[in-house]
This record gives C-alpha cells, sequence and structure tokens, in this order.
C-alpha cells in the first residue's frame, strides 16, 4: 500500500504491524497488535490495503479477534468494529476489496453473513445472512463482488451482490438435485469478460461453465467424465485463453465447446499441476508426475508451446525435489520461487522462461535448509522472508534479494537469420564475421540431439574466418552450436563421416579445439552437438578463430555468448579401466564409464575423468553432475570421488595398469538410487585448490565401499547427458544480504538423514541426523500430496535409528518423499517404492 510491504512481527509480547519500503532505513514498527502470540499462531491476517487503508485482522484484551485498520501511523492503527460483542472473537474471513468498499464474510456456525465497511464503525453493516455456512472465495467482476454460497436446495450456487440485501441475488440456480453443485474448495476465475468455473454432479462428473454475470449468460460448456481440476485464468498478448486441468490432461478453452480442447498429456501416469505466474507471453506452472517428478513448465496455450523447462546444467527437473508455489514473486520479469534440489535443502530459484535462464540462485544455508515465507516485489527491491535452520531460535527475518547484475547474453545465428527458437532464446541474424567463408544451407532432414531444427539449417564454413564480437569486459561462457550436414549422409559425402572434417578454434588466441571431428564428437550426421569454454575479455571484443585441420573446413551453426555467473564445463578426457585380464585394455572410447569393486579382479572398474579450469577466474560453488545409466539392481549404492595429483594420463592411454593413484580422503559421494537421472557431488574445495595450482581437475571414481554391484555414467563420448562441472563464479557473497548486519558466523554443519534401503519394498531403515532435537514427526507424502504417519519419536537425541514398517500401507510402486520434522530441523528425503 502506497509503496511499502506491511507485515506481521512476533516478538514476546505479542505481534507488532510492520512496513518496508524495501530499505533498512524504511522498514519501521507501525503498531502493536495482538497481545497474546500463541493464540495467534497459525492465523491468516487476512492483510487488505482500501485505497489509503489497510485493514486487517487483530487482536485486543477487551473485543478477541476483530476488524482492525491502519494508515500506516501508529495513531492511526485501530479497532475498526466488534463484530460479535460479548464472545473472544469473531471469525471474519475472506477480505476484499470492491470499488473502494471493503466487504468480508463473518462465520456464525451454522451460519455466514456477508458484510460491508467503509472504515468506520456505523458504515460496517451486515448485508445479507445465509443460514448455512459455506466457502465463499469471492472475486470482483463487473464492479459487484460475486461468492458462492449454500441456497435453500442444499447447494453450492453462484451468488453476487451490489452491497445492498435486496441486490444480493443468486447469478444462476443450476443444480437440478440434492447433492450436485461446487466442490467444498471452489474455484472461479475471470478471463476477460467471461468467469469460468467447475460444477460438480452426483456422480462425479464435472461441467466447465462460463457467465457473463446474468442468469440468461451463465451456461454450460464442456462435460468431463471425472477428474479434480485446477483453473488458471490467463490473458496473453495474442488472445484471451483460459487453462485448466483434468487429471493428467492440460485443456485450454475460450469460453465456446469449439474452441475447448486439451493442449497436453502429462507423460507420466500422474499430473499435479500448479499455477506459478504469467511471465511476458507464458504462463508458468509447476508439474509433478512420475516421469519428471517436480519441475517448472511454461505454455503459451498452444501444444508445442508447452514445454518442460531445463536448468543450463542438464536434466533441471531431476535437481529440483520440491518447489513451493506459495513462496514465489515476479520481479523485474524473473520469477523466483522455492525449490528444493538433491545437493542441498530449500532455497531460491529463479526463472526467465528459457533453458538457460531456469537455475538456483544461490545456496543460502550451505549443507542446511532454507525456509521461505512470503515474497513481495516493490520498486526496483525485492523482499524476502526467510530463516536458516542453522538458526535454533527458527526465527524469520526480512532479506532484500539483490541478484548480481548481469550483461545479456549474446546469441548469433552463424550463417542465418535471426531466429527465436522453442525455449524462448533469441539468436541474431548472422554478424561480426571475417576472413574466406561461405554458408552451407540444409533446407530439408531431421537433426537429431534438438528440437530447433531451423538453428543448424544455415551453418557458416571456409577454410579460415573469424568472428570478433564486442562484449562487456570480464569472463564469459562461450557456447559453440555444431552439426555436420554432409559427411555421412548418403547422396552427398557418403555412408561415412568420420575423419572426413577436422578443424582447429581458438578464442582469445588460446586453442580450445585441434583438429575436431565433428561427426564423431556428435556420433553422427544431423545430430547437434554443443561445446562450452569459459573465457575471460579484457580489450572488449571476444574472438573466435575457426582454422583448417587435417580435413575439410571449420563450419559453425551458432554462438552463443553468456555471462559466466555459472560455466558449465565438460571432461576435457575421460575414460574407465578394468582389472586383469582387462589391465592393459583402454576403453576410452567408451559411452559409458563404468565402476564396480568386487571379490575377483576381473570384476574391478575404476572411472577417471579430467577437466580444465582455463579461463575460470572464480570458484564460489562447484558441483560434479555425472548421468547415471545402469547398475545391478539390487541395495542402495554409493559413488565415491577421489582427487588425482597427476593429470598426465590421457583418455586414450589409460589402463589399469599405468592409472594414476588418488591422493587423499574422499571427496564427496552419490548415492544411486535408479538409473536415468543425475547426481551431483559437491567438489567446491578440492576445484578451488586446482584453480590456485595447475588449473586442471583429475577425479577418481570408484565404489569404496565394495559393494560387489556394477553401476555406470554417461561418458563425454556420449551423444546426450554427459558429464558436467558446474561451476558458479558470482562473487562470494550471499544475493539474500540483511542490511546493516554481518552475517553471523555459521556453525560446523551435521551430516543430513539417510535412509537405507532406497528403493525400498517393505520396510526401510531412518539413520537420523544430529542436528533433530526433541520430538521428531515422520510422514511419507505420495505424488499425489496424500500423506501417510508415522508414530513420532520422542527423542531424537536418544533414537539415532527408526525402523518404518510399510506392510500394512498397501502404497503402490513409485516416488514418495519422507518428511522429518524436529523443533530444531526440518528434510525431506526422496524414497523410490518398488
Amino acid at each position: 500500500m502506497s509503496g511499502s510491504a506491511y507485515f506481521f512481527v512476533n516478538n514476546q509480547d505479542g505481534r507488532d504491524l510492520y512496513k518496508s519500503d524495501g530499505t533498512a532505513a524504511g522498514t519501521n514498527y507501525v503498531a502493536h497488535i495482538s497481545p497474546n502470540r500463541d493464540e495467534e499462531q497459525g492465523r491468516s491476517f487476512e492483510l487488505t490495503a482500501v485505497d489509503q487503508t489497510l485493514f486487517f485482522l487483530g487482536n485486543t484484551n477487551d473485543s478477541g479477534r476483530e476488524l482492525w485498520k491502519s494508515d500506516g501511523t501508529e495513531e492511526g492503527t485501530m479497532l475498526v468494529k466488534d463484530i460479535s460483542p460479548g464472545q473472544a472473537n469473531s471469525t471474519i474471513t475472506d477480505l476484499i476489496n470492491v470499488n473502494g468498499t471493503l466487504y468480508f464474510f463473518v462465520e456464525k456456525y451454522p451460519s455466514i453473513e456477508l458484510w460491508k465497511s467503509d472504515g468506520t464503525e456505523t458504515g460496517t453493516v451486515m448485508v445479507k445472512y445465509f443460514r448455512r455456512p459455506s466457502f465463499p472465495t469471492p472475486l470482483v467482476f463487473k464492479g459487484q463482488i460475486y461468492f458462492w454460497a449454500i441456497n435453500d436446495t442444499e447447494n453450492y450456487e453462484l451468488w453476487k451482490s451490489n452491497g445492498t440485501a435486496e441486490g444480493t441475488v443468486l447469478v444462476k440456480n443450476i443444480s437440478y438435485q440434492r447433492g450436485s453443485g461446487l466442490d467444498y474448495n471452489p474455484t472461479i476465475q475471470i478471463v476477460g469478460d467471461k468467469l469460468y468455473f467447475f460444477y460438480r454432479l452426483p456422480d462425479s462428473r464435472k461441467q466447465l461453465w462460463v457467465s457473463d454475470g446474468t442468469s440468461n449468460g451463465t451456461r454450460q460448456v464442456f462435460e468431463f467424465n471425472t477428474g479434480s481440476e485446477i483453473l488458471i485464468a490467463w490473458t496473453s498478448e495474442i488472445n484471451q485463453l483460459y487453462l485448466f486441468c483434468i487429471g493428467i490432461d492440460l485443456w485450454r478453452s475460450d469460453g465456446t465447446l469449439a474452441g475447448t480442447y486439451k493442449i497436453h498429456t502429462a507423460p507420466g501416469d500422474f499430473i499435479s499441476l500448479f499455477p506459478l505466474a504469467k511471465l511476458g507471453t507464458k504462463f508458468m506452472f509447476v508439474n509433478h508426475n512420475n516421469q519428471f517428478g517436480n519441475a517448472v513448465w511454461q505454455t503459451d496455450g498452444t501444444v508445442a508451446g508447452t514445454t518442460l523447462l531445463k536448468h543450463t546444467a542438464p536434466a533441471f527437473h531431476t535437481e529440483l525435489t520440491s518447489i513451493s508455489t506459495l513462496s514465489s514473486a515476479v520481479h523485474k520479469n524473473i520469477l523466483y520461487f522455492e525449490g528444493g534440489a538433491f545437493d542441498s535443502g530449500n532455497e531460491l530459484w529463479r526463472t526467465d522462461g528459457t533453458q538457460q535462464g531456469t537455475y538456483r540462485t544461490t545456496i543460502f544455508t550451505p549443507g542446511g535448509n532454507t525456509d521461505f515465507g512470503s515474497m513481495l516485489s516493490i520498486g526496483n527491491h525485492l523482499l524476502v522472508s526467510a530463516y536458516q535452520h542453522y538458526n535454533s531460535s527458527r526465527e524469520f527475518d526480512l532479506y532484500e534479494f539483490v541478484p548480481e547484475s548481469l550483461p545479456d547474453p549474446t546469441r548469433i545465428n552463424t550463417g542465418g537469420n535471426a531466429v527465436v527458437i522453442s525455449d524462448g532464446r533469441t539468436f541474431s541474424a548472422d554478424q561480426y564475421f571475417t576472413g574466406t567463408s561461405n554458408v552451407s544451407t540444409t533446407p530439408a532432414g531431421d537433426f537429431l540431439n534438438t528440437n530447433d531444427d531451423q538453428l543448424y539449417r544455415e551453418q557458416r564454413y571456409g577454410p579460415s574466418f573469424s568472428y570478433n564480437i564486442p562484449v562487456t569486459n570480464g569472463s564469459k561462457s562461450v557456447v559453440l552450436h555444431f552439426a555436420e550436414t554432409f559427411w555421412g549422409i548418403p547422396g552427398k559425402g557418403g555412408a561415412t563421416g568420420v575423419n572426413k572434417r577436422r578443424f582447429h578454434v581458438n578464442i582469445e588466441g588460446s586453442r580450445k579445439l585441434t583438429n575436431y571431428d565433428l561427426f564423431q564428437a556428435a556420433g553422427g550426421a544431423m545430430r547437434a552437438r554443443t561445446e562450452t569454454f569459459p573465457v575471460t575479455v579484457s580489450d572488449g571484443t571476444l574472438n573466435i578463430d575457426f582454422l583448417k585441420g587435417l580435413a575439410d573446413n571449420p563450419i559453425i551453426a551458432a554462438i552463443e555468448i553468456l555471462p559466466s555467473q555459472q560455466v558449465s564445463l565438460e571432461p576435457v578426457a575421460d575414460a574407465y579401466v578394468r582389472n586383469i585380464p582387462s589391465n592393459n585394455l583402454n576403453f576410452g572410447t567408451d559411452t559409458t564409464l563404468d565402476v564396480k569393486s568386487g571379490s575377483l579382479p576381473s570384476y574391478e572398474r575404476k572411472a577417471f575423468l579430467k577437466f580444465s579450469l582455463e579461463g575460470v577466474s572464480r570458484v564460489t560453488s562447484a558441483r560434479l553432475l555425472l548421468y547415471h545409466n545402469k547398475f545391478d539392481y539390487g541395495e542402495q549404492l554409493k559413488a565415491s570421488v577421489f582427487g588425482v595429483p597427476s593429470d598426465s594420463w590421457t583418455e586414450n592411454g589409460i589402463t589399469w595398469s599405468n592409472s594414476p593413484a588418488s591422493s587423499g580422503g574422499e571427496l564427496g559421494s552419490a548415492q544411486i538410487y535408479y538409473n536415468g537421472r543425475y547426481h551431483e557431488i559437491d567438489l567446491t574445495t578440492y576445484v578451488r585448490d586446482q584453480l590456485a595450482g595447475d588449473k586442471t581437475v583429475s577425479l577418481l571414481l570408484t565404489d569404496a565401499t565394495n559393494q560387489n554391484q556394477l553401476f555406470g555414467f554417461n561418458s563425454r563420448e556420449n551423444s546426450r547427458d554427459r558429464p558436467r562441472l558446474i561451476i558458479n563464479t558470482s562473487p562470494n557473497t550471499s544475493p539474500l544480504a540483511r542490511e546493516g548486519n554481518e552475517v553471523e558466523d555459521r556453525q560446523v554443519e551435521k551430516a543430513p538423514s539417510t535412509i537405507f534401503p532406497n528403493p525400498a519394498s517393505k520396510k526401510f531403515s531412518i539413520k537420523i541426523s544430529d542436528k533433530h532435537e526433541g520430538e521428531l514427526n515422520i510422514e511419507l507424502t505420495s505424488v499425489t500430496g496424500r500423506i501417510y504417519h508415522f508414530e513420532k519419536i520422542a527423542s531424537s537425541k536418544a533414537v539415532k535409528d527408526a525402523d518404518i514398517n510399510l506392510a500394512s500401507s498397501n502404497l503402490s510402486a513409485g516416488i514418495y518423499f519422507v518428511k522429518l520434522r524436529s523443533f530444531q530441523y526440518q528434510e525431506t528425503i526422496k524414497l523410490l517404492i518398488k
């Protein structure tokens, strides 16, 4: 209200009202509201602005919980009216501003009343009495309040009111038999000049209805056999769309039968859709199903435009374990939201509607968990309410999120015209090139490993050419897009393409690719392939030189230059080695990195990876991503990573017999659950040490627990989901900055709880983390949201292991989430039930 955020703060004496303009100096106490903090825990305070007056629900010693108002000053904060004199509290709900007048509902079981207020005691009056309670969920439409109430036949119906008793009327009596009507959580949305809502029949069939606010203009649009529904109202820049979810399907409607149709079916066997926000011409939503788990999706209302967003690191959807749609806000065309990840607890994520622009912004509580309350954008400020779980007081503080100021990325469709690809990234027309070159065109044919064929149809090629691109100075991440469109294609270059095109690439005068065999690297012709390099620019121009090598001419499809807040590095070499009788064989060209330790030497396999840190100037965090593609099904497995001092080994020369030894203890590990997902291992400290040394990271991947089980990860020779070292290069300060205060020293983090076995069948055990103190609650949540409670543990300090028996729960196979909650700590662990 008036450029300030209003919120409540708990203290020893109750609850106070505060306001903030997004600065420390502008964050001030307004008034003391509630004398008893304990009575107010978990309550909604219904903060609602009407012009320059803030209405809310507060307590006094005399009147209990009643309607209050404030003008932003202590003297202007006061009780409006005691709605239910003589009672401890009034049950007031659903405060809403209707054209400068406050409307609200008062529950007086077994009835409910519609009230309105002009901010004075005498002007706060009842409008109409309803003899049965309901869930009004009101909204403002065409200058009046619309809401749900129960009519004389005891069915939910749509009502409207102009603020008078006689003007409070039923819109249309839809119910034709007892038992029909709205569900007990009715939803209604406004799109343009129409209202949309669902109606439930006694046999559970659902009908989509549309209304212009009149009885004659209220009609049925479509009928569905069954399924839960979620409504999303969204007006795009092109036309008005109304999106909704029925069962596993996403639909759209324009209010007509012909304009109501399905645009997306979830690829898994269950979908839960929760709206996030409108972002430009797209709508962002959270989709949960058994194939993708929790993920952020986007839609423009078309079949082709309904897509899963991915992180710059591969398989973004597998990194997210939870997403909160309650803690989110749009700030400067970026959507910020609370998300959980496998390698951290809940932290702050962001998306701009593109693959590259969707990532975790920061780890605010390293090794722990962050709880976020509300987020609110005010002018140039994004306010965030949050607390860190190492803070034993469990108190929220107010922060301003300050994103790192980054220049816009540069993207060029080399050889072609400007193009917008499927995830929303825009590539400009070809520019900034010099030297001897031409344009190669491939008008037809399907390109594999990409959804954006047009980006690869026109390419620049020639014996020697360069790109000299103006950029801001600093660290960059350069992404080169390649595809072979001649060699290896029957009728063009023949049946094989190996060694037919080999060229060099220099960036900023440094050799990045030497005799690069595009056909071999991509796994064939007409296959998209990217190579990413970190570089530092100091003269305002990024120079990329494409030079002739052993065969034919260099060729390039597209160039991306990204601010290196996050750099994604592929290995410069990787291979696995095998013990006797294969101890002198090399497996450097295999598409898999195999690992196994067992009772016989012939079983033993271990893998090596090497990364170059050339061009990396700072390491705030470093994570190794490995895509797991096979293992011997059985108990949960563990892959361990160790540092290798020697970097002299080569991909095509390393064997078991000549492989270098590791040194030091385990750097990190990953618990292997099942195939087809990335695993993350934090290597921050080790990578920082190597950056200060020879700028090369060599790693050993092995089974340190001798489980006698085979498991493997995709190698850099694989056509997709290759290993990555993800390095955050942003300044080593938290973007969540408490103004005027130093961040307190963080305690040494203790290990989180673990589950074994995972996957589980009839039972599993939990090793309880030392982070928990006092009574511990354990519950299991399915992807559908169903919660299974287990017994409480009175003292998590005394009990370190909990055995959970699922035999009587009749749980179906699939993904579940185990939540452990104590006074000190809260965590969620993903569990696969087989």
